[in-house]
C-alpha cells in the first residue's frame, strides 16, 4: 500500500505483486488525521483484503503539508508495530517527478520528450527544494542531492534541453528559455499511484526503513516552532519574524519552563 499526504489532494494506493488495484482519494479539503484510516479501510474493504494481509507500506516522506506527514508517518509506524508490515521512504520530489509528459505511445521504455526534468517544490519566499533528474528504465531517477536555492538560480543551473515542474506556490518567472519546457501546474501535485510504483521497486530491491528511521522529510521547521524560536531566541523581534529560522530537527527544543525557588537537598545541607 502507498500513503501520499504532502499536499491537500491526499490518497492512498493498493497493489497485490507488482499490479495496483485501486487508488482512492482523500475527501478534498480533508484533514488527513480524520480521513486517512478510513478511506484504508474502505479501499480493503472494496477488494476483500484483511489487514493482516498488509506486507508493505511506501510512504511519501516529503517535504510538503506539516500535518499530513506526521498523520502518514505516525500511521506508517502503527501498522509496522501491529501487523509486522515493512515500510519503504520515498523522496516526494522524486514522487512528483513521475507526472512529467512521456511520447504518445505512453510506453515505459520508450524515451521521454525532454532529456532532462527539472523539479522544484515551493519553500519560502522566493525560494525552492530542487533536484535534476534523468530518464532510466521505467522512472525519472534523481542526479545528486536536492537544493534550497532561488527559482532564479534553480533554473539557471537546470540542464538543457529540459522539461520543468514548479510547485503551484512558487513564483514561476514570466519568462524562460526557449529550451525549457514548463508544465502545467497540476503537475507538481504528488500522486500516491507514483509512491506505490516507486516504492514497489525499492522493496523488490531491499530498500526498507525501520520504524524508529521512519521521520517525516522537512525542509524547515513548522512556523509555530520558528515564532517560538525567534521570541525566545530574539524576545524583542517582531512576531512575524526578522530572526533567521532554525534548522528543522524532528525534535524541537523544549520549552523553558519557568524554575521555582525550592532548594535541593544539598542546599538545605551547606553551611
Amino acid at each position: 500500500m502507498a500513503i501520499e499526504t504532502t499536499s491537500p489532494r491526499g490518497s492512498v494506493t493498493l497493489g497485490r505483486g507488482d499490479e495496483p488495484l485501486a487508488s482512492a482519494d482523500l475527501p478534498p479539503q480533508s484533514r488527513h488525521r480524520v480521513e486517512l484510516m478510513p478511506t484504508i479501510d474502505r479501499v480493503f474493504k472494496q477488494f476483500g483484503v484483511q489487514p493482516r494481509e498488509l506486507a508493505e507500506v511506501y510512504l511519501s516522506i516529503g517535504p510538503g503539508s506539516f500535518t499530513g506527514l506526521r498523520i502518514a508517518v505516525a500511521t506508517a509506524k502503527l501498522l509496522a508495530q501491529v501487523l509486522g508490515v515493512k515500510l519503504v521512504a520515498v523522496p516526494t520530489l522524486d514522487v512528483v517527478a513521475q507526472n512529467a509528459s512521456r511520447p504518445s505511445t505512453e510506453r515505459a521504455d520508450t524515451p521521454p520528450i525532454a532529456e532532462h526534468l527539472a523539479v522544484a517544490l515551493a519553500h519560502k519566499g522566493d525560494r525552492v527544494y530542487g533536484g535534476y533528474f534523468r530518464f532510466s528504465g521505467c522512472f525519472w531517477v534523481r542526479c545528486g542531492e536536492p537544493r534550497l536555492a532561488t527559482v532564479e538560480d534553480w533554473i539557471a543551473a537546470t540542464p538543457r534541453p529540459a522539461s520543468v515542474i514548479i510547485g503551484h506556490d512558487a513564483a514561476v518567472p514570466s519568462q524562460v528559455a526557449p529550451d525549457l519546457r514548463v508544465l502545467p501546474p497540476e503537475s507538481a501535485v504528488a500522486r500516491s499511484t507514483a509512491v506505490w510504483r516507486l516504492g514497489r521497486a525499492a522493496a523488490q530491491s531491499g530498500r526498507f526503513i525501520p520504524p524508529h528511521a521512519l521521520l517525516p522529510l522537512y525542509v524547515r521547521p513548522p512556523e509555530a516552532e520558528e515564532l517560538w524560536d525567534q521570541r525566545h531566541k530574539h524576545p524583542h523581534a517582531d512576531p512575524k519574524g526578522v530572526a533567521p529560522a532554525s534548522p528543522a530537527t524532528s525534535n524541537p527544543e523544549p520549552p523553558a519552563w519557568p524554575t521555582t525557588t525550592r532548594k535541593t537537598p544539598a542546599e538545605v545541607r551547606r553551611p
